[in-house]
């Protein structure tokens, strides 16, 4: 599911949000895997078999050491994060600190709610710009719709609306030439 947007710097973004700079092992980890996850969602269903093996593999390290570096990711963010956001990837559910793998679920369910309906939409060559755009345009760095995306939006709608023919006004009349 790759509709041309950019996943990587999405969730990297989104983990910024969340307090985890790149300075943690566990930054690149969650990153790589939730990449493998939005290729293929049954990564889900074996974190420990399928999904940590490959990110330990690409990092030359062992399944053991991705799975902590991880759980750390998930302790920095818990602990130090944007509370709005991590709201917003629970679903607004008061949850506990979750496990490494629904952990891994919550944030791509997450992506795939916020910025699939932006891929699908890219994808298929609609207009991006719709009604429904400030629960599409999700600023990454805030967390909220983006308000540069929301006036620019506005902008275009005024000069689609300066540029459609109007009627004609009642008022004015053609006067006759006088030559």
């Amino acid at each position: 599911m790759d509709y041309g947007l950019d996943y990587e710097n999405t969730v990297k973004g989104i983990l910024r949000q969340l307090g985890v700079g790149h300075s943690y092992q566990g930054y690149e980890y969650v990153t790589y895997g939730l990449l493998l996850v939005l290729q293929d969602k049954s990564r889900l269903e074996f974190v420990t078999k399928s999904l940590y093996p490959d990110i330990a593999s690409k990092y030359h390290t062992s399944w053991k050491c991705v799975e902590r570096n991880i759980r750390t990711v998930i302790d920095v963010a818990w602990k130090d994060g944007n509370s709005g956001l991590l709201g917003r990837i629970c679903g607004n559910k008061p949850i506990q600190k979750p496990r490494n793998a629904q952990f891994f679920e919550l944030m791509y369910e997450y992506i795939t709610r916020y910025y699939g309906a932006y891929a699908e939409t890219a994808a298929t060559g609609q207009e991006l710009y719709t009604n429904s755009c400030p629960d599409n345009c999700i600023c990454l760095e805030t967390g909220r719709p983006c308000e540069r995306l929301l006036m620019l939006q506005k902008q275009i709608e005024e000069l689609k609306r300066e540029r459609e023919p109007g009627p004609s006004s009642p008022d004015l009349q053609i006067l006759p030439d006088i030559n």
